[in-house]
């Protein structure tokens, strides 16, 4: 595309009421109107094929799946949190920092290819996403005129279809994990197992506080990143006296009751004993 077309300009959002460094701004990117035409209809293209080559774990931004039937099995499997057994249930959140900045394209491109994208349609999402410019809005002046290197621009329609489809490698990954080691599976009373759930760069995974199933689920987890350019961070999920007992489990993912948190996908449900959580 013309470099007049992809010009984007980013406004820097503030996520607090003072912000004091880069981290506490959200960079939206005020795309060109010819640049959202063309890349809608690649978005409208792209529609119909996403359900067809996208994990069942993911709901988000795939036609014709809901988040709330993500939400509504997070429920029912977290009522097993609380178990007797030897090596108890965890449930992680996986935080991605700064998820759509960091997305490698050569990695991308290559997730493409994998799942037998023509090298045509390649080649269009890669003039979309790898000839933008850049400037800054600044106190409501123009700062800067530079090129990208990675990242997809948050505000642009086909962003979300091209996350969820670099992001499936590592749902892929993960549920191939779980086969090879059945011993990680999360002990739950139903007959469906799983191993995690997504709602675009919101996870939840879920296993074992066994100490081996922590270092593989470590292990792979640090080779996505280098593949993906993602970097990411273990945080639990529950109310810190379900944290797991085995300090060496939880110390060799970065666990502590300083990593929790009780927001995932934004939406609240009750644990067994009255126990209020949310998801």
């Amino acid at each position: 595309m013309p470099k007049g077309f992809t010009a984007t300009t980013i406004s820097l959002i503030p996520k607090t009421a003072s912000p004091t460094c880069w981290s506490e701004y959200r960079p939206i990117s005020l795309c060109n109107v010819t640049n959202k035409i063309c890349t809608k209809l690649m978005t409208i293209r792209l529609g119909h094929v996403l359900p067809k080559v996208i994990s069942l774990s993911q709901s988000g931004f795939v036609p014709g799946r809901l988040s709330s039937d993500n939400v509504l099995l997070a429920q029912e499997l977290v009522h097993s949190l609380e178990s007797h057994r030897s090596d108890a249930n965890v449930v992680f959140k996986l935080d991605m920092a700064k998820a759509y900045d960091r997305v490698s394209w050569g990695f991308l491109y290559q997730v493409l290819r994998w799942k037998g994208f023509p090298q045509r349609w390649i080649g269009l999402v890669a003039n979309a996403i790898s000839h933008c410019w850049f400037l800054v809005l600044v106190n409501g002046e123009h700062a800067g005129f530079f090129h990208s290197t990675r990242g997809l621009r948050q505000g642009d329609p086909l962003s979300p279809a091209l996350f969820v489809l670099a992001a499936d490698y590592l749902s892929r990954g993960l549920d191939r994990l779980f086969a090879v080691h059945p011993m990680m599976f999360y002990q739950a009373p139903s007959l469906i197992r799983v191993s995690h759930l997504a709602y675009a760069d919101d996870l939840m995974i879920f296993t074992t506080t066994c100490r081996q199933n922590m270092e593989l689920l470590r292990d792979f987890l640090r080779a996505y990143e280098r593949v993906s350019g993602q970097l990411e961070e273990f945080l639990y999920c529950g109310p810190p006296s379900f944290l797991p007992k085995d300090a060496g489990s939880a110390g060799c993912v970065g666990l502590s009751a300083e990593t929790s948190t009780s927001h995932v996908f934004g939406c609240s449900f009750v644990q067994r004993k009255q126990k209020c959580m949310s998801v």
